[in-house]
């Protein structure tokens, strides 16, 4: 379930388009997004806008590799320090967990594609990870940042949001073979081939994709229903192929429904998709 920060003031901009903008860019590169969730949360006199993006999937499993009691691993960003990459370390039933942070050096708000192309450089050569206890803060959140606001609301929000009929489709996913379950749903933007003046929504489905679909070269890594108001409904298949993550692919398939349908029809195209 998708964790929000309290309303920004007027003269706050907005950080969640941003990181909207940054899942689907990660997302359309192979790295899969496990949720949602706040970094660290606001207090009541010092409101710190942040979040927390996990990771899975071959890319966490690479950086994952080196140390057998990596427990979590995510992407986590705050106003004051940017982007880090946070391990979490389990120690043992006694000692409990610790964190070890990687500060990705790109500034506050790099574009989703200079961050991603940072992550995925860490996916190819885990050894780069550079841990430390410590947040270095690059500003504070106390201090207006004309240039911060500036650079957050080059992503505008999403326009609508038809919730009741993605809450339905949902309802529909959860006793089906499908079942989203802690998957998360969020906005599609361009890196997930939306059109201009187009809007939509993707749905993550049950992890064990590979039960329910099947691609001619490589190992479907994560699969999602992807609806768009323009031209209906779709399932995109993330594929990791044998020979690198260099050609990682994303595979559509068209399940022949308007943005309208049935959310019972919707499950029941699914499967045909699922078998061809």
């Amino acid at each position: 379930m998708s964790k929000r920060t309290p309303p920004m003031p007027p003269d706050r901009a907005d950080h969640i388009p941003y990181r909207d903008a940054v899942a689907a860019t990660l997302e359309a590169a192979g790295v899969e997004i496990g949720g949602y969730g706040l970094l660290s949360l606001p207090t009541p006199d010092r409101k710190v806008r942040s979040d927390y993006l996990p990771i899975t999937g071959p890319i966490a499993w690479a950086m994952e590799a080196s140390d057998d009691t990596v427990y979590d691993i995510g992407l986590g960003w705050t106003e004051e320090t940017g982007w880090i990459l946070r391990q979490t370390l389990e120690l043992g039933a006694v000692r409990g967990y610790a964190y070890f942070e990687h500060d990705m050096r790109l500034g506050l708000v790099p574009q989703p594609a200079v961050l991603t192309e940072a992550v995925m450089e860490l996916g190819r050569d885990p050894h780069r990870l550079r841990a430390r206890n410590k947040e270095a803060r690059i500003r504070s959140a106390s201090r207006p940042d004309p240039e911060l606001e500036a650079a957050l609301r080059a992503y505008p929000p999403v326009a609508r949001e038809d919730t009741a009929y993605i809450k339905a489709i949902r309802a529909a996913l959860r006793v089906s073979d499908f079942d989203p379950g802690y998957r998360f749903t969020r906005p599609l933007a361009g890196p997930d081939g939306l059109a201009e003046g187009e809007w939509g929504m993707a749905i993550r489905l049950q992890a064990r994709a590979e039960y329910w679909f099947a691609v001619d070269d490589g190992e479907i890594a994560f699969a999602t229903l992807e609806w768009r108001d323009h031209s209906g409904w779709s399932v995109a298949l993330a594929v990791w192929p044998d020979d690198g993550i260099e050609n990682f692919r994303i595979e559509r398939k068209d399940l022949g429904l308007g943005p309208d349908a049935d959310p019972a029809l919707v499950i029941e195209r699914i499967r045909p998709a699922s078998e061809e």
